[in-house]
C-alpha cells in the first residue's frame, strides 16, 4: 500500500515534464519563426529612420529608432550589437 504515494509523485513529475517540454517547443518556436519576423520589421523601423533623418524630420526619425530598439531588445536581447548600435542611435 506504501507504494501508492510514489505513483503520485511520479505523475506530477511526469506532467511537470510535459510542461517543461511544451515551454522549451514554445520558445524555440518563437525563436525560430516569430523572432526572424520581428527582426525584420525592427530593420525596417531602422530603415524608415534613417530615412526621416535624411528629409530632416529628427522626431519621427527617433520614434522609428525606439520602435526598432523596443522589438530589438525583445527578440535578441538588450546585450546584442544590435540593440546596442540603436541605443547609440537613440542617446
Amino acid at each position: 500500500m506504501g507504494g501508492g504515494g510514489r505513483l503520485g509523485v511520479d505523475i506530477v513529475l511526469g506532467v511537470a515534464g510535459i510542461f517543461i517540454v511544451l515551454a522549451m517547443l514554445g520558445y524555440l518556436l518563437f525563436i525560430l519563426l516569430i523572432g526572424p519576423i520581428l527582426c525584420e520589421r525592427a530593420y525596417a523601423c531602422y530603415e524608415m529612420g534613417s530615412a526621416f533623418i535624411t528629409k530632416g524630420e529628427l522626431t519621427e526619425a527617433e520614434a522609428q529608432f525606439a520602435r526598432a530598439l523596443r522589438i530589438y531588445e525583445r527578440v535578441v536581447g538588450r546585450d546584442h550589437p544590435c540593440a546596442a548600435s540603436l541605443r547609440a542611435l537613440s542617446a
